[in-house]
């Protein structure tokens, strides 16, 4: 999908998950309604938008969906994917501590990425479960399956749908994340892992990748774990593995006098060409602890003339 309409189609989908009223956005006016907000700049969009006096009001999905994922399919309609993740704090107070007592927990209760679909991005309905046989997949522990992106591609004149997620590696220490990819050529699925692990970063936290297509050319960003930068890989033309196995290079790098970059992550990216200054890549991405007790959590935007950076923070653009 062109960086446009996936531009659109997030955003829109970051507003409604604020929790203020909005204007009701119709299957036949959500792309408009974005492009009115996108050309009126990143700094003056507001947490709704108004269209013939309907109104919605958010959570329009009030159960539980981390880090969604928002694509169009062929059919017009909206698909949201969002983690999947075992509820090691439920065990923990279960005294579900074994791996034996974990598998046959997972057994009742499949822990998988969850797909919604949507007409119009306000009223939306599950679809299920998204990946197939999750447990059977030969790397993961199965346990956990975070931050899907998935992206409509056109290969050979077929469609694919394809989708990347971070899971933790199997048999490893805790935390020790890789990302994989799954192929579906429908938005529901399922969506069938390729086999092995795309990308594995030795000493790295591998997660939260974020595709995009610009021309003929593809890239994966990718998030961090502590004291770590966001990467940039080359992707294969008209394919999901990586270009010459190349794992990529650093494009952003953490601030560690900023309270919010001791880990930066959940990258996502964006073009705008009426920037000041010239057409300018922004990549946006949260950082500092997202999770529990003691959760300290923000996002940071940075720039770049180019999509393959470096990104430099917002002090050195007009934003």
């Amino acid at each position: 999908m062109p960086v446009n309409e996936r531009r659109i189609i997030i955003v829109i989908f970051s507003f409604l998950l604020a929790t203020v009223p909005a204007k009701l956005c119709r299957a036949d006016s959500c792309a408009d309604s974005g492009q009115q907000l996108l050309q009126r700049g990143h700094h003056n969009l507001q947490g709704s938008f108004q269209e013939d006096g309907e109104t919605y009001v958010n959570p329009v999905w009030n159960n539980d969906f981390p880090d969604p994922s928002v694509v169009r399919g062929g059919d017009g309609r909206f698909y949201a994917y969002g983690t999947g993740n075992a509820p090691f704090a439920i065990w923990d107070e279960m005294g579900i501590t074994s791996p034996e007592q974990r598998a046959k927990y997972v057994e009742k209760h499949e822990v998988n990425i969850k797909v919604l679909s949507s007409p119009d991005l306000v009223h939306w309905t599950s679809e299920g479960m998204a990946l197939k046989s999750p447990q059977d997949i030969a790397w993961s522990d199965g346990l956990q399956f975070w931050a899907p992106d998935v992206s409509k591609q056109s290969w050979n004149g077929e469609d694919w749908y394809v989708m990347y997620y971070a899971a933790q590696l199997n048999g490893e220490e805790e935390n020790h994340k890789c990302i994989g990819a799954a192929l579906s050529q429908t938005a529901t699925g399922p969506f069938q892992d390729v086999g092995e692990p795309v990308l594995c970063r030795p000493g790295y936290v591998a997660i939260d990748p974020h595709r995009v297509d610009v021309g003929a050319e593809s890239f994966l960003f990718w998030g961090s774990g502590v004291n770590g930068s966001i990467f940039m890989t080359p992707l294969q033309p008209n394919g999901w593995g990586l270009l010459d196995g190349d794992m990529g290079n650093p494009v952003l790098h953490s601030d560690f006098a900023s309270e919010y970059e001791g880990t930066i992550e959940g990258v996502w990216v964006d073009h705008d060409a009426h920037a000041p200054g010239g057409p300018t890549w922004w990549l946006y991405y949260s950082g500092s602890n997202c999770c529990g007790d003691e959760a300290h959590y923000g996002v940071s935007v940075a720039g770049s003339r180019n999509l393959t950076g470096l990104y430099h923070k917002k002090a050195f653009f007009d934003i």
